[in-house]
């Protein structure tokens, strides 16, 4: 789909499932955006540590966090399905992220609920 959007020759996607696979090159630019609440820490952990970046390579990171960690396990009447989440703080994010350098960070928007969105960037060290 982003294939059709963008077209450049000096650009490869790449859309693989982020637990399974292990990337054979370094990236220039790695976008994770909304998915990091739905796995479990471990995951998260394991994701981060897949990210091999090119030497001016930058992570692009645009997530819901909270004032406080926030774990949801239960029923949604809205959804009509069961929603699980983690809702980490940005200091979690930055943690998490510690191997690369963080050059910048943003509050988004807010939420109704007292949690928000931002958005990271990293680089390599």
């Amino acid at each position: 789909m982003l294939e059709k959007a963008v077209r450049a020759e000096n650009i490869e996607y790449v859309c693989r499932n982020c637990l399974d696979y292990e990337y054979p090159f370094d990236f220039d630019l790695v976008v994770i955006s909304g998915l990091l609440i739905y796995l479990n820490d471990d995951d998260v952990k394991r994701v981060v540590e897949n990210i091999r970046l090119k030497e001016n390579g930058r992570i692009f990171l645009r997530e819901s966090v909270a004032t406080e960690r926030l774990e949801i396990n239960k029923y949604s009447k809205r959804l009509w399905s069961n929603y699980c989440a983690i809702y980490r703080t940005p200091d979690e994010y930055k943690k998490l992220f510690s191997k690369f350098r963080l050059i910048e960070e943003k509050i988004l928007y807010t939420h109704e609920f007292g949690n928000y969105t931002m958005a990271f960037i990293w680089r390599n060290n």
